[in-house]
């Protein structure tokens, strides 16, 4: 996929530096994308997630903007941001593809993924079936929303 020139809306950096909000930011600036961020909390409340990216994207804090929505190419949704907000449904309104970093890395990636789902024990079972593939000797990358993003 080539994303040189798109506008990519991230709609909640969320609040780990490694968590999907700064990781999408990150991978899209390097594939020559225009991004753009916004989030409910504050610049404070935020710290070193919007630190982090300071100076490399447009950061609106504090509450997202349907303008921000109008003008983005691709929404990618932070799992914080509700399935029902009023931004998405715009976004769908559109037609503006919305995205998350998982749903990204499942497109981008060729290897084999194994995917854990469920109402509880998914960061334990996730951990446990990454040391069983990592005794075998594979190569393997352990993450998702466990405060490490896939990408």
């Amino acid at each position: 996929m080539n994303f040189r020139g798109t506008k990519v809306l991230i709609l909640g950096l969320g609040r780990y530096e490694q968590g999907s909000g700064v990781s999408a930011a990150r991978f899209f600036i390097r594939h020559g994308a225009e991004v753009r961020v916004t989030d409910k909390k504050t610049a404070k409340e935020l710290g070193e997630t919007a630190r982090a990216l300071r100076g490399r994207v447009t950061m609106h804090v504090g509450g997202h903007r349907m303008s921000d929505v109008r003008w983005a190419d691709i929404v990618m949704r932070n799992p914080g941001v509700p399935h029902d907000s009023p931004y998405l449904a715009a976004a769908r309104r559109r037609r503006i593809p919305i995205m998350t970093d998982a749903s990204l890395f499942l497109e981008l990636c060729p290897c084999p993924v194994i995917g854990v789902t469920g109402t509880r024990g998914k960061s334990t079972t996730t951990a446990l079936l990454g040391e069983l593939v990592r005794r075998t000797n594979k190569k393997i990358f352990v993450g998702g929303n466990i405060q490490r993003s896939p990408l």
